[in-house]
């Protein structure tokens, strides 16, 4: 069963010339998710919250204009779909979906792909090297030593 998906998967995207369009838009998702991940992690160099907001919109556009061209940069599948399923209930039938040779289901599939990819890269890239925060922690009461009052240092 496995070695006929691996057979489609390659027929789909080398036979077919899908790789050209299916592997920008997976690394342009998992680029995107593993610098969101990364720059929301308090255990990293957080940047300050103001500048979150302007570090990701900078970021989509980087991406945009880095692998935009090819595609459109459909790193979310509802920019692309959204608009496919609308103009399929107003009336434009089934050649929303059958043109391209169904080329439909690329800005979907991959941009899911891509963010499994990024979450995984950041998980195994920089968030396993993260110190144990238990490893850190304090000692427990039990073990640390009270200080005591000294009668005789009181008096003086």
């Amino acid at each position: 069963m496995i070695k006929i998906v691996v057979v489609i998967v390659i027929h789909v995207i080398i036979i077919e010339g899908l790789g050209l369009s299916v592997c920008p838009q997976v690394v342009a998702t998992a680029v995107l998710l593993l610098v969101i991940l990364s720059l929301n992690d308090s255990r990293n160099n957080e940047p300050p919250a103001f500048l979150k907001p302007i570090l990701i919109g900078t970021l989509v556009l980087v991406i945009g204009v880095a692998m935009g061209s090819n595609c459109g940069y459909a790193i979310n599948p509802a920019r692309d779909f959204g608009p496919r399923l609308f103009s399929y209930l107003v009336g434009y039938g089934s050649q929303v979906f059958t043109a391209g040779d169904s080329w439909w289901w690329v800005p979907i599939v991959a941009p899911v792909l891509g963010g499994l990819l990024g979450c995984f890269l950041y998980k195994i890239l920089i968030e396993i090297h993260h110190d144990d925060p238990e490893e850190h922690s304090q000692q427990p009461a039990a073990d640390l030593e009270l200080p005591t009052i000294d009668s005789s240092s009181r008096e003086q």
